[in-house]
């Protein structure tokens, strides 16, 4: 299936309108807006970034640099594999990465086949934002733990 036949499938199956995009919205804005919390470490962006991306994925807030036609996909009333669906997001809303989560599947026992193509379809590699030039995150936190 072609990118664009993909993402107008994700917006039919999720139902939900794209808003209108303004400067407001941008990740780099908000990124200046959190900068103590993104400035921190690579780990404290990446952090960041997932939030901001589970707020897509919820349709709370639209970032057109994360977007897949995705918008709104968590708010969907139902998804074909439900709790499962809900497990591997919780999963990756706690900062679990794919490998992680197949290790988890394959450990409980659970559909492999379905949890990766739930992966597949959230495709969380994609949204990887590079750090913006301003921002130097440092490699270990320099935050006290």
């Amino acid at each position: 299936m072609s990118s664009a036949a993909a993402d107008a499938s994700a917006e039919r199956r999720v139902g939900t309108p794209r808003p209108t995009v303004t400067p407001l919205f941008s990740l780099e804005r908000r990124a200046r807006q959190d900068r103590a919390q993104v400035e921190c470490c690579v780990r404290c962006y990446g952090a960041w970034l997932r939030a901001r991306l589970l707020e897509h994925w919820r349709g709370e807030r639209f970032w057109s640099e994360l977007d897949r036609g995705d918008y709104g996909l968590l708010s969907a009333e139902r998804h074909p594999r439900g709790s499962l669906f809900a497990d591997v997001v919780a999963l990756l809303a706690a900062g679990s990465e794919n490998l992680t989560i197949i290790t988890w599947a394959v450990e409980t026992g659970r559909p492999i086949d379905e949890v990766v193509d739930i992966l597949t379809l959230l495709d969380v590699n994609a949204r990887r934002v590079p750090c913006f030039p301003w921002l130097a995150p440092a490699l270990h936190c320099t935050r006290a733990s």
